[in-house]
């Protein structure tokens, strides 16, 4: 298979997969296979995360911190994406991520009261582009014109492990680009 370390597999967004690795340590995602969306185009890849991007790790207790960072890689043909002069296209983001359990408390939703664990989480990504042409080795393409320039997001995550519910109940997204 496309992800042999994968023992977890889940439908995002209803055409894409995501493979994670789960152990006593952590769940992680180690690819996704599916649609993507880039800039102008689409493309059907597989996504591989290496090392795997942790989704989160164990025991998660107020005040734990990390930061890692990975490099997810998709490729398609330029044909794929209407372009047969291109023989592929490579996208390579690399993420830095920090991330830190930085307070607890109940939330309350609509489906109910649970016991939290807020993960506010840095993300800085930075996105490059190679293109393959007549088989002479890959080459950057800048698409803005101003170098590899990053994209910054913050999101706060309130997990819980009541009831059988093992994932955020919440999530709020800030992005600066």
């Amino acid at each position: 298979g496309l992800f042999p370390d994968a023992n977890f597999a889940a439908v995002q967004g209803g055409s894409s997969y995501v493979y994670l690795k789960k152990t006593d340590e952590a769940m992680q995602f180690v690819g996704i296979k599916g649609d993507f969306h880039y800039d102008t185009f689409q493309i059907d890849a597989a996504v591989k995360f290496l090392p795997p991007q942790s989704v989160i790790r164990f025991p998660a207790q107020l005040n734990n911190a990390y930061s890692e960072t990975t490099r997810q890689i998709a490729q398609t043909t330029g044909a794929a994406l209407d372009a047969p002069t291109i023989d592929s296209v490579r996208v390579i983001r690399n993420t830095q991520r920090s991330v830190v359990i930085d307070a607890y408390g109940t939330l309350t939703l609509p489906i109910g009261s649970f016991e939290t664990l807020r993960f506010s989480e840095t993300e800085i990504r930075r996105d490059s582009v190679f293109i393959l042409l007549g088989g002479l080795g890959w080459q950057h393409y800048d698409l803005t014109g101003q170098g590899v320039l990053p994209d910054t997001s913050i999101f706060y995550n309130w997990w819980t492990n009541e009831g059988d519910l093992s994932f955020p109940l919440f999530q709020l997204e800030f992005s600066e680009t």
